[in-house]
């Protein structure tokens, strides 16, 4: 029945995926987020002039788990009592989980040799991650170009406008980030030759 029906089997594998993600997240929380906030510390802590980030974990709540503490490194530098400090949460769930568990759920569930799937695999949680720190960096723009205490100014109008429709629609919704993963799949698994054999199997 599931070879028949595919979309099932992708459910259910989506299913498993993310139950699993759930419960063994408790487990490896702390090694998990370790690595993706260190990643953020070395890879965004400036990604404008005078911007100081520092990405750290919410003890305080287990649904947003990342805190991003942003600030003006020029007042830092001049007087750390005055520093302007804004803070911003976030969910791993929500920008990483079920993405990642779609991803997991769509290349197992793949007619495709098994040795390509391992590949994918590996490229899709890297890609997913990539999304990943896409969204927290969309909201540190978002933080700093809002608020004028900051005085950091980073986009220009037109580039801001573009940022919040990317806040709106890419980080606040999931939706949107669904089907960039669908699209990846497709893109990163089959071949034209894969195409022709499906296309060659709907028709006997």
């Amino acid at each position: 029945m599931l070879k028949k029906r595919p979309f099932i089997r992708i459910i259910l594998i989506f299913v498993v995926t993310l139950a699993g993600l759930i419960l063994v997240y408790p487990v490896i929380r702390e090694y998990y987020l370790g690595v993706l906030l260190g990643t953020g510390n070395h890879l965004m802590s400036s990604p404008g002039k005078d911007v100081l980030i520092k990405y750290l974990e919410n003890k305080e709540s287990k649904d947003l788990d990342m805190v991003l503490h942003i600030g003006n490194s020029a007042k830092m530098n001049e007087d750390i009592n005055s520093a302007y400090w804004l803070v911003t949460k976030a969910s791993t769930f929500y920008i990483a989980w079920i993405e990642l568990a779609l991803m997991v759920a769509l290349i197992l569930a793949s007619p495709v040799p098994i040795l390509r799937k391992l590949i994918v695999l590996v490229a899709g949680i890297l890609f997913v991650h990539v999304m990943v720190f896409m969204k927290l960096l969309i909201q540190v723009y978002y933080v700093v170009n809002h608020n004028p205490g900051l005085e950091i100014l980073m986009l220009s109008p037109s580039q801001l406008k573009l940022n919040d429709v990317l806040l709106d629609q890419f980080v606040d919704t999931v939706q949107p980030s669904l089907v960039l993963v669908v699209i990846v799949w497709i893109l990163m698994t089959f071949t034209m030759k894969d195409y022709k054999k499906l296309m060659s199997s709907k028709s006997k």
